[in-house]
């Protein structure tokens, strides 16, 4: 019988039978070959010339002149964030470390939707927000804040 013009040949089956003593023909022959690919390997690694670039054969170094004149103290650096406020997310959050102050802008209160009936009165202006300005805010109120969230 053929199958589209090749002729059936005869079938073989391989019998593997473990061995005590010594590896099976297959099994030697892998072995050899992996120990060939290691010899390769290690001819391989030790043919390797290392180059260096050019920029490594100068010396870089700091002294004085490539210090800032002025360094603000840790924890003074100003740091624009996104959180989340109440259920808006607001970008371009200021947050400078020096003030116990948080601004909350009335055009973003009220874009937020929140009503203006739950701020809290407060009678003492504020100083120093804009230099030279006295601001008299609408008041104070409690929102949810979430960083990183």
């Amino acid at each position: 019988m053929t199958l589209k013009g090749h002729a059936q040949g005869p079938i073989i089956a391989k019998r593997l039978i473990p061995s005590i003593d010594k590896p099976s023909a297959d099994e030697a022959t892998r072995m050899t070959t992996l120990a060939r690919r290691e010899v390769d390997i290690t001819i391989a690694q030790a043919k390797v010339t290392l180059v260096y670039l050019k920029w490594s054969e100068a010396a870089i170094t700091f002294d004085r002149s490539n210090h800032a004149n002025h360094i603000q103290p840790p924890g003074r650096f100003p740091l624009v964030v996104s959180t989340m406020l109440g259920e808006m997310r607001l970008t371009k959050v200021l947050m400078d470390g020096e003030s116990r102050l948080s601004i909350l802008y009335s055009r973003t209160y009220d874009t937020m939707g929140l009503s203006r009936a739950t701020i809290r009165s407060m009678n003492a202006p504020v100083h120093g927000v804009i230099p030279g300005m006295r601001v008299s805010p609408l008041g104070w109120i409690t929102l949810p804040v979430t960083f990183g969230g």
